[in-house]
């Protein structure tokens, strides 16, 4: 079988059983001389954690764990650095021969060596993988490229807390956080999350139920001692202003302007929306608008800021499944939220 063709594939379901995965595919990986091997090592990674209900169904069948073994060695291979691949531009096919676009092969080389240690019970690739990067905020900055790698990575890692240091750049309570420092705690990122990536509710949920339970809540708690003072550490930049763009509409011709309305009618959750978009024949003004800089990024009382993210994801999501704009699979999500939030009360 031809790689580029078990790629394309592979991205196109949803779940293993719609692909049959045999000697034949693993053969084809293996002898595989192009880069696309970790591409289609990552996502047969990801297909496999999903399928095993993100980590808690045991991987028994031999041609999966074969598989897993196989894609453990290649995603080692490239961290270790035995292993030197191309950069090219990408696309759902692979890669073309251009040499102009960012190459992300190390993310998916740590995405696929963290699934598959997590369900082969291994906990051994963390620790070839941490040389690549100088701290825990560079490992989150780097797998924030794309949601899903993010996501997976930190659910595989959450699975394997009992077989992780707690002061290492992989603990995933200290790694999970800086995730939430680089997305600024905001709670509207992780409602996209929950309704677009099948793993990001298991993952929440999983994190909610860990921070509530007494033998892992101090874990947490030092955790984010640690990213407090990673980020108080960092020289801040002073606040200087800076030029932002603000556009201005003209009320004059908003009056008397041709306005054209667009209606789209769209599924949210099991509720049919129609919503309006409305635009006038004259666009608005730009003007300049002085404000202070934000300065560097930085964390400070970091539990703190997750509490308050916790308490207003918990109140959006209970409106909108009142309305039944968002799945009843997001319920346990919100149940979680409550305990956490006693929890941390009591």
């Amino acid at each position: 079988m031809d790689p580029a063709d078990i790629l394309v594939e592979l991205q196109k379901i949803e779940t293993l059983e719609a692909f049959e995965l045999n000697d034949c595919v693993i053969e084809a990986i293996e002898n595989s001389g192009e880069d696309i091997d970790i591409r289609i090592c990552e996502r047969l990674a990801c297909l496999i954690m999903q399928d095993s209900s993100f980590g808690i169904s045991k991987v028994l069948e031999e041609p999966l764990r074969k598989a897993l073994e196989l894609i453990n060695n290649r995603c080692l291979e490239i961290v270790r650095g035995k292993k030197c691949v191309g950069i090219g531009n990408e696309w759902f096919g692979g890669r073309t021969k251009n040499g102009s676009g960012k190459d992300r092969t190390l993310e998916r080389a740590i995405c696929g060596a963290v699934i598959s240690d997590c369900l082969l019970g291994a906990s051994s690739s963390y620790r070839s993988i941490e040389h690549n990067f100088g701290t825990s905020s560079e490992i989150a900055q780097a797998l924030l490229n794309n949601d899903e790698r993010c996501l997976m990575t930190l659910c595989a890692l959450l699975k394997m807390i009992d077989r992780i240091d707690p002061i290492v750049k992989f603990d995933p309570c200290c790694l999970f956080l800086h995730v939430m420092v680089h997305i600024k705690f905001d709670y509207e990122v992780i409602l996209d999350w929950l309704s677009s990536e099948l793993v990001a509710t298991s993952l929440f949920f999983r994190v909610l139920k860990s921070q509530s339970q007494e033998n892992y809540r101090q874990r947490w708690l030092e955790a984010a001692q640690r990213v407090d003072r990673y980020y108080s550490k960092r020289p801040k930049l002073p606040s200087e202003p800076k030029t932002n763009y603000e556009w201005k509409e003209c009320p004059e011709a908003r009056r008397s302007s041709p306005k054209v309305v667009l209606r789209i009618t769209q599924l949210e959750g099991d509720v049919q929306v129609t919503k309006e978009f409305t635009f006038f024949g004259e666009m608005p003004r730009k003007c300049v608008v002085e404000t202070d800089s934000e300065g560097d990024l930085h964390a400070e009382e970091v539990w703190v800021q997750w509490r308050v993210t916790v308490a207003t994801l918990h109140n959006r999501l209970e409106r909108l499944l009142r309305a039944k704009l968002v799945g009843a699979h997001l319920e346990p999500i919100c149940r979680a939220a409550v305990n956490f939030l006693i929890v941390q009360g009591s």
